[in-house]
């Protein structure tokens, strides 16, 4: 964990206490439940996110159209 750096992009429309533990093992939490998928990108590449991994899936408000633009060299998705 010291070896790596954690960032965390939430979608969720509410926070529960799931949510707020994620937050509390991150080393950066961004929401970005409002924020269109372009912009989203930059913010990844911007951060030099090298590991993307998405875990919500084909869930309802997913963002995978975030994993077809690439913003991150190594994309990963769970579930």
């Amino acid at each position: 964990f010291r070896r790596f750096k954690i960032v965390l992009f939430s979608n969720v429309q509410r926070c529960d206490e799931k949510t707020a533990r994620f937050r509390e093992l991150v080393h950066e939490w961004h929401d970005i439940s409002g924020m269109a998928s372009p912009d989203v990108c930059e913010l990844v590449q911007d951060i030099g996110v090298d590991i993307l991994v998405d875990l919500t899936g084909h869930t309802s408000a997913n963002r995978l159209d975030l994993f077809v633009r690439k913003p991150a060299p190594v994309q990963v998705t769970w579930i």
